[in-house]
């Protein structure tokens, strides 16, 4: 006997499940999980909303890390810069001392 003969033959000896049957909420408490609303039972509208906010916060975290990234070179190039100063004000200072007197 094939699957759909089956199928149909099972449908009509026992009626078709009544819907929504198999929902039953104590089970999720029974077994420990966390209840709240599950993404199949959220409306497609409320799915692309929060999709939507996950990407809104995601972009914003991103720009945040490029700016602090940017703040961070910048820092780093001002204590390049200070260091390449300091070593350029050593070593005239050193030039001058080692330079004999012609007086």
């Amino acid at each position: 006997m094939d699957i759909i003969k089956a199928n149909k033959y099972l449908r009509h000896r026992h009626r078709p499940p009544i819907k929504g049957i198999f929902n039953n909420k104590d089970i999720g408490k029974a077994e420990g999980k966390e209840q709240g609303p599950q993404e199949a039972e959220l409306s497609l509208k409320e799915q692309a909303k929060a999709r939507l906010a996950a990407a809104v916060a995601a972009e914003a975290a991103a720009q945040e890390d490029a700016a602090a990234d940017e703040e961070a070179l910048a820092e780093e190039e001002a204590i390049k810069h200070d260091c390449e100063v300091e070593d350029e004000e050593r070593e005239g200072g050193k030039m001058e001392n080692e330079l004999p007197d012609v007086n």
